[in-house]
């Protein structure tokens, strides 16, 4: 038998090699963060040949708390004041305590280690934020907070230090009155006052108890209005005392933000820029992602759109309705966590069926599959797993 073939026969074979699912969850459980990074990697390349079916919970999952927010950036496809899809109809607005900590514990026993805390609204407009990020904390997992950092005032400062995150993020696309003006029209000018005092105050905290977590970052996109201020950003990071900075693509959502995108020549005019900011971010002590934008930037906004994705068996985005999508840039509903437990979800017809579409090569680039996958968020994921995984694709006869 040919040895690639030999190989994919071995994989597939694996269910009788590995235990039953009930035995797994508990030492997925028990591992957590220190399950070894290979067995982790060969469960998922088990998926992957499957072709439908993870055998691992996601290693990330990206959760909303709120569907409410007190800002309307341009940007935002649920609160923007020029949106074509605002708000999430006339529901609850806040995810309920019991069904995110039956979340926690669900995420934990299937092996994830990471929950990313953002979602389509304020996060710390939850009136029991600290509760559940302790939930989650109390369950084993990482969780790393993005806030648009208008509530953070000193008790708040005190209460994120004290939940035991990994960070906190909070979001500033300009720090200039005039950018920020275009960048949150009909938004008043304090909300600015108050996200750079909530860094201030992040910062004081974290000194005072003499604590390690949570990095504390100040996070952008890049866009039309605040390309040229970057090294300000970085400048300013460092006067207040934080730990780093970090910057990513700007969404337009298929156009509809255009007015804020940066053209392709502005990004290439950019790049060196970047590298130059990146150095002196470094040689402020300050954490940054620069260079992993300029990475990203040279790759181009859809270096995927011909190539599979591979998000669905590492990552799912839970709304904070409960509602379960693969991918926070995409609108396909896989499950509800009201009526669900998470096991049933990861691997319900529904997301094997995303699953499907997605492992043909521009599977999620059809008009039906409604992906927003311009500047995708899993880049770095789907990159490095398709460096391995690229040279079994024709073996399974995949298009």
């Amino acid at each position: 038998m040919d040895g690639a073939f030999r190989l994919v026969w071995q994989i597939k074979s694996w269910p009788y090699c590995l235990p039953p699912p009930g035995v797994r969850g508990r030492i997925a459980a028990s591992q957590g963060e220190h399950m070894p990074s290979a067995m982790r990697q060969a469960l998922l390349l088990r998926g992957l040949l499957d072709g439908e079916r993870a055998y691992l919970g996601p290693a990330y999952v990206s959760l909303g708390l709120s569907g409410r927010c007190n800002l309307t950036c341009l940007g935002c496809q649920y609160h923007s004041s020029q949106t074509r899809y605002p708000g999430h109809g006339t529901g609850a607005q806040s995810m309920p305590v019991d069904l995110a900590q039956r979340i926690a514990k669900g995420l934990a026993d299937s092996g994830t280690r990471l929950v990313l805390v953002a979602g389509s609204g304020e996060p710390l407009l939850h009136p029991h934020w600290f509760e559940i990020l302790s939930a989650f904390r109390r369950a084993g997992l990482e969780v790393e907070l993005t806030t648009n950092g208008t509530l953070i005032d000193e008790a708040a400062a005190v209460r994120l230090m004290e939940t035991g995150i990994r960070s906190v993020a909070v979001s500033i696309w300009a720090i200039s009155a005039d950018a920020f003006v275009k960048l949150c029209p009909g938004t008043d000018l304090k909300f600015l006052e108050r996200k750079i005092e909530g860094l201030r105050l992040l910062a004081q905290a974290k000194a005072q108890r003499g604590a390690k977590r949570p990095i504390v970052k100040l996070k952008s996109t890049v866009n039309r209005y605040n390309h040229q201020s970057l090294g300000d950003m970085i400048r300013l990071a460092k006067e207040l005392g934080i730990d780093g900075v970090s910057f990513g693509p700007y969404w337009d959502w298929s156009g509809e933000f255009e007015s804020a995108a940066m053209s392709p020549s502005a990004i290439r005019d950019l790049l060196p820029e970047l590298a130059e900011w990146a150095e002196m971010a470094r040689g402020l002590g300050l954490r940054h992602n620069l260079n992993g934008l300029i990475a990203r930037y040279r790759s181009g906004p859809t270096e995927y759109q011909h190539r599979p994705c591979y998000a669905a068996w590492f990552h799912a985005n839970i709304r904070f309705d409960g509602m379960v999508n693969p991918c926070f840039q995409g609108v396909q509903i896989v499950g509800d966590l009201k009526q669900q437990n998470w096991p049933e979800i990861w691997n319900s017809s529904l997301y094997q069926a995303y699953r499907r579409q997605a492992a043909k090569v521009a599977g999620l680039h059809a008009p039906e599959a409604h992906c927003e996958c311009t500047w995708c968020s899993h880049w770095h994921g789907n990159r490095q797993v398709h460096r391995w995984f690229r040279w079994m694709v024709p073996l399974l006869g995949r298009a």
